[in-house]
C-alpha cells in the first residue's frame, strides 16, 4: 500500500496515517507528490514540507518514493515545473538522504526516462510523475492511454511494477527476471537505476552538479 501525499491535510495527518498503516497487515510506503503539494502548501514551503516527510518516513522505517526527472523541464525549456521548484534545494539532500539510509535499512535511487512509443517525437521526454502508470501497472485505465499502449510499453510497466511490489513487500526492489539488478545505494559507487526502454544502472548521475550543491549547503548536509 502506497500513501500518496499530495494535499496539505494528508501532510498534516501523515503521522497518524503511518501509525494506522504500520498496524495493518499490508506493507506500506509513501510517495511524495511534489507538484500537487506545491499548489497546496506554496512554493516557499515545499522544500521544507517534503524534507519533513522524508525524515518522518526514515524515523518510521517506511520506504518513501521522492522524485523523478529532477530539473528535466528546467533544463529543456528554461522554466521549472511546480515540482522542480524544490529540485535545486533537494537534489544533493536526496543523495545525502540515500547515503544515510544506506547505513540502516537501505535506499534505492532511480530516474525515469521512458516515453511510450506513441508519444515519441511529440514530447521532449518523460514528464514529472509519468512513471506512475508503470509503477502501478495501470496504463490501461488511464484516459487516452489504452488505445496507445504497445507491447514494449507493457514490458517496461511489468518490470517496474515487479520492482515496486517487491519493495513494498520486503523493503528491497528485487525486480522481475532479467538484468540489471537494482543496486542498493552506496555513496562510494553512487549508482541509481534508470528506467528506460532498456533499464540501466547509471554511475555518478549528475555528480559534478550535486557535489557543488552539497559543498554550497555545507553544514546542513553534515553527517
Amino acid at each position: 500500500m502506497i500513501l500518496k501525499i499530495e494535499a496539505r491535510r494528508a501532510f498534516e495527518h501523515l503521522p497518524g496515517m503511518l501509525l494506522a498503516a504500520l498496524g495493518g497487515q499490508r506493507p506500506a510506503g509513501v510517495m511524495i507528490a511534489r507538484g500537487d503539494l506545491a499548489v497546496e502548501c506554496g512554493y516557499e514551503r515545499l522544500a521544507e514540507v517534503q524534507e519533513e516527510i522524508l525524515w518522518l518516513c526514515q524515523a518510521a522505517h517506511v520506504p518513501v518514493i521522492w522524485a523523478t526527472q529532477v530539473l528535466d523541464q528546467l533544463a529543456k525549456t528554461g522554466r521549472p515545473s511546480r515540482a522542480e521548484i524544490t529540485d535545486a534545494a533537494m537534489g544533493a539532500p536526496a543523495r545525502w538522504f540515500a547515503a544515510q539510509g544506506s547505513k540502516k535499512a537501505g535506499a534505492w535511487l532511480y530516474q525515469f526516462s521512458y516515453v511510450r512509443i506513441a508519444r515519441r517525437g511529440k514530447i521532449p521526454g518523460a514528464n514529472h510523475t509519468s512513471e506512475n502508470p508503470y509503477v502501478f501497472d495501470t496504463q490501461m485505465i488511464v484516459p487516452n492511454y489504452a488505445s496507445e499502449i504497445q507491447d514494449a510499453d507493457r514490458q517496461v510497466a511489468a518490470f517496474m511494477h515487479s520492482c515496486w511490489v517487491s519493495f513494498a513487500k520486503t523493503g528491497k526492489p528485487v525486480c522481475g527476471a532479467g538484468d540489471p539488478a537494482w543496486p542498493a545505494y552506496d555513496p562510494t559507487s553512487d549508482q541509481l537505476m534508470q528506467f528506460d526502454a532498456t533499464p540501466t544502472v547509471v554511475v555518478h548521475c549528475r555528480k559534478a552538479q550535486l557535489d557543488a550543491q552539497q559543498a554550497a549547503q555545507g553544514a546542513a548536509l553534515a553527517p
